[in-house]
């Protein structure tokens, strides 16, 4: 039986070529000699963090983050974050990771229980400052266990990568997952895996989406795997564990990942298809509770040393791949999806590069705008640090472009509306049945209709109508905002208008 999809889409999905232009580069306006500002970035709409793990206002190596916001098209200093009880050498800001009004970094090395045991931090936006909300420790954090090794937020749930615990043997490590209620941050689950032993580095990288997390574990077997989990209730269940296709030894798959919805994006970057330490990395999609691997990306140009796949992020139907070795300064490389092809979109480097800056070492993409850090650039003593701030230009909407011949969107009623909007369009087609997909402003899938067109007779009807009421999976309102939505006809023709959500 043939389908018609009805999807809302983040704006990104929107793009007819691709046009990345590098909009400004970031700096400190105090930074330092070695303060590896960029060595961990993360964006989320209008603001970026910026983690500097080794800059000193606190006392040697005790470690800061810089938030960032986009005024119009200029991205400026708003505020430098230090820990309540900063110390020497916690490396506060050796991970971060923001998500809508919260900001989650971790101080790998900050000593709690212990040496080196970790702690993170919660950072909250009130409309007038980013205050710090929460300090996270493990319940059983032990000497060396280093909980904050690796950070992701999204919505109320927070993932932190302890790398040297040792519950299933020497550095086999873990994750705890903390869950706010109100203004409280309270841990929720540990999670080790199902085969863990020891040396895998269980939580070397992590990213959360909603209801599904990702974790990465490059060291297993030397060769790599990365675990799924899935949310039900308040348990996280282990859902899938995953390896490549064409795994070896060296690969140092799942050394970075990254999730938003039905995706996973997964580097390699030891891989040698196209010379030692070239790299590479995989898409895995979500059918049900099945991820399958969908394709291996690698760069158009690969060679010796890139180390595509260093770091990697996924935002919508676009990814963002880094290779922080290429050239001796480092590039990132768009991937844009069109159904189930991904497609090398563009290449970026900096303006500016200079040898060994690792232009790279870290990227985070929220639609149309992209982060890259470069850790070494010595622009205020050698390894003091940058970012790069990317835009994609090309983004826009043109309906009398992409309204196909035999389908058209004839609009939605009422727009702007508060509580339900009914979108009517017009089909040439036998299809019975209709999908909304609708996402959120992050990208991230928030509700699914289905609109079952069982009469014949209406099959044969050019006109039909779906109503959104404004709600999401859950049955919660949606955040006010502009979506978009897109009428596909067996994944062939497509249609474009806008709506805007005002509560």
């Amino acid at each position: 039986m043939k389908r018609l999809t009805l999807i809302l889409l983040l704006t990104t999905s929107l793009c007819l070529s691709a046009d990345w232009i590098e909009q400004q580069k970031l700096l400190p306006f105090d930074g330092s000699e070695w303060d590896s500002f960029g060595l961990s970035v993360s964006i989320s709409g209008d603001y970026a963090v910026i983690g500097a793990f080794r800059d000193d206002d606190i006392g040697s190596n005790s470690g800061s983050a810089y938030i960032f916001q986009n005024v119009g098209t200029n991205w400026s200093e708003q505020i430098k974050l230090t820990a309540s009880d900063g110390d020497i050498g916690d490396f506060f800001g050796k991970s971060v990771s923001i998500s809508g009004d919260y900001i989650v970094i971790g101080a790998t090395s900050a000593d709690i229980n212990g040496s080196n045991t970790g702690a993170a931090y919660i950072f909250h936006w009130n409309g007038t400052t980013w205050f710090e909300q929460a300090k996270l420790t493990a319940s059983d954090g032990a000497d060396g266990d280093n909980f904050g090794s690796s950070v992701s937020i999204s919505g109320d749930d927070v993932l932190i990568g302890a790398i040297w615990d040792d519950d299933n043997g020497t550095h086999s490590g873990s994750v705890y997952i903390f869950h706010r209620n109100g203004t409280s941050w309270t841990e929720q689950e540990k999670i080790t895996p199902s085969d863990g032993s020891e040396y895998d580095k269980f939580g070397f990288s992590v990213s959360i989406s909603g209801e599904y997390a990702i974790i990465g574990t490059p060291y297993f077997n030397n060769m790599g795997k990365a675990y799924i989990y899935h949310k039900d209730g308040t348990i996280w269940n282990e859902q899938a564990n995953i390896t490549s296709s064409d795994e070896t030894w060296g690969d140092f798959f799942a050394y970075s990942v990254s999730i938003d919805g039905d995706y996973v994006i997964i580097g390699a970057w030891g891989d040698e298809d196209s010379g030692e330490e070239s790299g590479s990395a995989y898409v895995f999609h979500r059918t049900g509770i099945i991820w399958d691997e969908q394709t291996k990306l690698t760069a158009s140009d690969s060679f010796w040393y890139d180390m595509f796949g260093y770091s990697v992020s996924i935002s919508g139907n676009d990814i963002i791949i880094a290779a922080p070795g290429e050239s001796d300064v480092g590039s990132a490389y768009i991937f844009h999806r069109d159904l189930a092809t991904w497609t090398e979109q563009a290449k970026i480097i900096p303006s500016d590069g200079t040898e060994f800056i690792f232009f790279g070492i870290s990227v985070s993409i929220s639609a149309d705008n992209i982060i890259i850090g470069a850790p070494d650039d010595y622009v205020n003593g050698e390894s003091s640090g940058s970012a790069y701030i990317f835009h994609n230009y090309s983004v826009s909407i043109n309906d009398d472009e992409i309204t196909p011949v035999n389908t058209s969107v004839i609009g939605n009623h009422p727009n702007p509306f508060s509580s339900r909007t009914t979108i009517s369009f017009n089909v040439t087609h036998t299809s019975r049945f209709v999908t909304i997909e609708i996402y959120n402003i992050k990208g991230q899938k928030i509700k699914s209709l289905e609109c079952n067109i069982c009469d014949v007779a209406e099959t044969t009807r050019l006109f039909h109508s779906i109503t959104w009421d404004g709600t999401d999976r859950y049955n919660n309102p949606a955040a006010s905002g502009i979506y978009l939505y897109e009428l596909n006809v067996d994944n062939k023709t497509r249609a474009l208008r806008k709506c805007l959500l005002l509560r």
